[in-house]
């Protein structure tokens, strides 16, 4: 790591020191490449704590556990089980069903739980949850990377988040025969399946599902969780740049809302005059969502600053 990169981080310490977004501090990020790997979505999401690998026998435990089928929507209408404890029992054989037949007609089958914490949850347990859920992948013997996961009651594009220039991270991928084949035949068990999610801090069951398909391990993780709103890319915006809108408003109002904005300036100026692919990543789906702006240095490490804005 250069001088450079040690002065910029130096620098962007001292411009956010004391700033607030939404009532919420700012935190520098460094992603070293010699330790972390080649910067990338997944390893962001993973080194962050947003994802996490879970082993197949703890999740069936999961699944088992009748607690993780008690909540508050277990008595609706579309409930076809009449307590929690018969819920655990069919829904954890038809998950061993599935897992079953991916392992015999596909290879690589890896679980990830999903997580967004509160606001105001401990930094070490991460307690309690905005979101979380679990989302099943695996390999076909052809090499398509498969996924699975619920479909959350939020939908994508709906939330409070306005930018106008949003990277999209899925890449067309073309599936190969056989996969199709398998697909069609996981789909009828899938249909018959609910997840247990957190969702708003709220328990519930969602039996909608999501499937989407990668040429690698990555890059269908990160098409899943855009399918889903989890995470979504935009080109940087400056934190500043709200203020534009009151520069002619002479008022008070106005005054406090064009000082307000200045403050960031200094931020937009460190990101911009310092870093290339400068990008915005939101991680969340809609009433908590992390903001991470992170760019690349002259010695291809990742630099930037990430916050929170809540409803």
């Amino acid at each position: 790591m250069t001088l450079n990169t040690l002065q910029l981080i130096s620098e962007l310490e001292v411009a956010t020191e004391g700033i607030t977004y939404d009532d919420d501090i700012f935190r520098v990020l460094l992603w070293q490449v010699n330790k972390k790997g080649e910067f990338s979505i997944f390893k962001l999401l993973q080194s962050e704590g947003f994802i996490e690998f879970v082993d197949v026998n703890d999740f069936l435990d999961f699944v088992t556990d009748e607690n993780n089928w008690d909540n508050h929507d277990f008595m609706s209408l579309r409930s076809e089980f009449d307590s929690p404890s018969e819920a655990a029992k069919q829904y954890s054989k038809q998950f061993c069903n599935l897992f079953k037949i991916i392992n015999l007609k596909a290879q690589n089958l890896q679980i990830y739980r999903a997580n967004v914490p509160c606001w105001y949850s401990s930094k070490k347990t991460r307690k309690p949850e905005q979101e979380a859920f679990h989302i099943i992948i695996f390999e076909s013997f052809d090499g398509d990377w498969i996924g699975i996961a619920p479909k959350m009651q939020f939908e994508p594009n709906e939330g409070r988040i306005q930018r106008d220039k949003k990277i999209k991270i899925k890449q067309n991928h073309v599936i190969k025969a056989n996969s199709l084949n398998i697909i069609k035949r996981l789909v009828k068990i899938l249909s018959n399946i609910e997840f247990s999610v957190i969702e708003y801090t709220a328990s519930y069951r969602e039996k909608k599902f999501v499937l989407e398909f990668g040429n690698t391990k990555e890059s269908l993780i990160a098409n899943l969780l855009e399918s889903i709103g989890f995470v979504q890319i935009y080109d940087f915006e400056r934190f500043s740049q709200p203020g534009e809108e009151w520069e002619n408003v002479l008022s008070e109002e106005g005054e406090y809302f064009r000082n307000f904005y200045r403050r960031f300036q200094e931020i937009d100026k460190l990101l911009q005059e310092n870093l290339t692919n400068l990008r915005e990543y939101a991680i969340g789906l809609d009433a908590v969502i992390y903001f991470y702006d992170i760019g690349k240095t002259q010695d291809d490490n990742w630099v930037g600053v990430w916050t929170t804005n809540r409803r």
